[in-house]
């Protein structure tokens, strides 16, 4: 993993092949001044962003749920789930919304 320039660590139950979920709890489940961690290191000679050439900036992304004894004073909310009417109705109206 030296080469790594960023990793998002989520919780287990996240599916880490749905884009658009993984965005969402990165949005959602961070705190930008415990959350992030940028350290530097070796990067892929390849890599055209950094300003040095195989080194650089590395980020850190933890979008799990947070804990009390991680210091977080405030209750964890519980995730919010569709219900199978709710998502069929969606679904049959879906198209007539020209989304």
């Amino acid at each position: 993993m030296m080469n790594v320039k960023m990793i998002i660590v989520v919780d287990s139950h996240v599916n880490v092949q749905d884009l658009s979920e993984v965005a969402w709890r990165v949005f959602n489940n961070i705190d930008a001044e415990h959350d992030l961690e940028i350290v530097h290191g070796p990067l892929d000679v390849l890599d055209h962003s950094s300003p040095y050439a195989k080194w650089g900036a590395k980020l850190g992304i933890d979008a799990t749920k947070t804990w009390a004894e991680e210091g977080h004073a405030r209750e964890w909310p519980d995730e919010i789930e569709m219900s199978a009417e709710v998502k069929a109705r969606v679904d049959s109206i879906w198209n007539s919304l020209g989304l």
